[in-house]
């Protein structure tokens, strides 16, 4: 006991000492971040616009939305209405629906550099007993936010240093556990069993326990839900994640990375012309610097909005030409049927 209070002595005299010194080591106490990120998907992803085409696209099924899962299986409940609470249990239904859609956070992972604290080599072999082992001090005071807590690392030869990403998790996990997520990276998460699972179609089955397992800059995170949009992109099974909360981080990936091809034809293949010219515009707002954004583009036109696309910056123009032309033909035909029924 002893040498423990020593050690923690040292380290809470250390880290007094260095927030003095530089205060951007301890960020909790400037209101910062914990770790050095790169703002750039982020602050794309957060911008108004963006996240407006993103909830459009997304889709609103309320049935899909709510849909039973076979694991949530209760028995039905009925009730009798009037007209005035019916309409009320319609709005809180939608409310509800609109929380289920809420997208999560799109961002890029940490660049994990070691940030020495101190280095005191005259406690080296602190712990005889234990030699080789690390001491692990972790701030669990009450009412601060899970990334602004401090845990450092005390090194068998004296060095104190600031955790690492992994070790962040891992430590976090044990004194804030928090529902539903492993201490340890769950095996559907490796590469073969994932593969498996995408073979399957399991897609929001992977990314909703993504979501639970890991935080959405986790380079993890970000591992699992890429490969599940590229697997999805090649399979065009992209109704799957309509109306899901998944959508719009899916989209904004394939828009970042200008890969809208496919999931533009399967808009135009469902006649859903609107959604494919907010893609479009979505393209346009990421990529500011390519020849099209720089035309001339009438947005609240979307049929020319789709063509302007298709012509300047289209992979797979062919494709996306004959969908286009279907959807044409499929709304004259409607159109025509209605005038003369009328």
């Amino acid at each position: 006991m002893d040498l423990c209070k020593m050690i923690s002595t040292r380290c809470l005299q250390t880290l007094k000492h260095s927030r003095s010194v530089n205060p951007y080591l301890f960020p909790q106490a400037i209101g910062s971040q914990c770790r050095h990120y790169s703002k750039s998907v982020e602050e794309q992803f957060i911008r108004p616009e963006v996240q407006e085409i993103l909830k459009r696209v997304t889709g609103f099924d309320l049935e899909k939305i709510f849909a039973v899962h076979p694991t949530d299986v209760h028995p039905p409940k009925y009730e009798l209405l009037t007209d005035k609470q019916l309409s009320d249990a319609k709005e809180q239904a939608e409310l509800r629906g609109r929380q289920k859609l809420q997208m999560p956070p799109v961002m890029s992972h940490p660049v994990d550099e070691e940030e020495i604290i101190s280095e005191e080599p005259e406690i080296e072999n602190f712990d005889i007993e234990h030699p080789g082992a690390k001491y692990v001090f972790t701030d669990i005071s009450l009412g601060v936010k899970r990334r602004m807590r401090t845990i450092v690392v005390r090194e068998h030869d004296g060095t104190l240093r600031k955790a690492d990403w992994e070790e962040r998790n891992r430590i976090l996990q044990v004194y804030f556990p928090q529902k539903g997520r492993m201490y340890s990276t769950p095996t559907m998460f490796m590469e073969e069993s994932l593969e498996s699972l995408l073979a399957e179609g399991k897609y929001c089955y992977i990314l909703d326990r993504a979501c639970v397992q890991f935080e959405p800059d986790d380079p993890n995170y970000i591992r699992v839900t890429q490969r599940t949009y590229e697997s999805i992109n090649s399979s065009h099974d992209f109704d799957e994640l309509r109306s899901t909360r998944h959508f719009g981080p899916m989209a904004f990936y394939f828009g970042l990375n200008k890969q809208l091809d496919n999931l533009l034809t399967d808009c135009l293949q469902r006649d859903l012309l609107k959604d494919a010219a907010d893609l479009v515009h979505l393209h346009l707002l990421l990529h500011p610097e390519t020849k099209s954004s720089a035309e001339s583009v009438d947005l609240n036109d979307a049929l020319a909005t789709v063509k302007f696309y298709i012509q300047h910056e289209a992979k797979n123009s062919g494709a996306l030409e004959r969908s286009l032309q279907g959807l044409v033909e499929r709304t004259q035909a409607k159109e025509s049927s209605a005038a003369g029924a009328s």
